[in-house]
């Protein structure tokens, strides 16, 4: 998460200058406005290093947090069609069912220490 905002800071640069490059887009083009969900991360972030959030806020925070990446992975599990992935081969497959049971593991043990 620490590399979020400027992993997005440099992609966007990056963007504006590809689309200026090969007059796809004026230099005045939406894609300049900074996210709003990044201007609140890292105003949270910043808040965050000065002032400590009450438990009860951390606490709901997380929650918040684990039921949105679960959303978020179910939404994206729901999008995946089997057959384009069978498509493609069996490495991908396999490489995807190889990850999977990575993070199972990786998570399985951080879970139990």
């Amino acid at each position: 998460m620490a590399l979020l905002a400027p992993v997005v800071i440099v992609l966007r640069g990056w963007s504006i200058r590809r689309g200026s490059a090969d007059g796809s887009r004026s230099g005045t083009a939406s894609v300049e406005a900074m996210p709003p969900f990044l201007v609140v991360f890292i105003s949270l972030v910043a808040i965050g290093s000065f002032v400590p959030w009450p438990q009860a806020v951390a606490d709901g925070a997380a929650v918040a947090s684990r039921i949105c990446l679960l959303t978020a992975v179910a939404a994206l599990g729901l999008l995946t069609r089997t057959g384009s992935l069978l498509r493609l081969g069996w490495r991908p497959v396999a490489l995807m069912v190889a990850l999977t049971l990575v993070i199972a593991v990786v998570a399985a043990l951080g879970v139990s220490a």
